[in-house]
């Protein structure tokens, strides 16, 4: 995906992407909490769409990262893990998003580094490594 993301800012894409990220994002709150696997897989396809570091999906990131901050606080491992890696993503390309909600961030960021759970732990030691 990165290597084609110039491809993605040709208007006729670039359309798409301005629907997409939105409507991924849509779909992720309408989600039962039950829903895990879809919800993961979700918040995987986004992950991945902002490697791209388009125009239209930097538009959507600030919105996304909200919603990631409400996820990393559920039970769910895998979906905890899936919003660490969001969050780092973003860190990546929107330096200062995380520089905005550094509070909320780095304090969700630190608890997930004193989890017992060492997928979400080691995903929470790659944000920091991002810094």
């Amino acid at each position: 995906m990165e290597d084609s993301s110039k491809e993605f800012e040709e208007p006729k894409y670039a359309e798409e992407l301005d629907k997409l990220l939105p409507a991924l994002s849509s779909l992720l709150m309408q989600q039962p909490a039950k829903e895990e696997e879809i919800r993961s897989i979700v918040i995987h396809t986004i992950n991945m769409m902002i490697i791209m570091n388009t125009d239209s999906i930097y538009n959507s990131t600030e919105d996304y990262m909200k919603i990631l901050l409400e996820t990393v606080k559920e039970d769910s491992t895998i979906l905890r893990k899936r919003a660490v890696q969001g969050l780092t993503n973003i860190l990546d390309f929107r330096m200062e998003l995380a520089l905005k909600y550094y509070e909320p961030v780095f304090e969700v960021m630190i608890e997930c580094l004193k989890l017992q759970d060492q997928q979400v732990a080691l995903a929470s030691a790659e944000f920091w490594s991002g810094l």
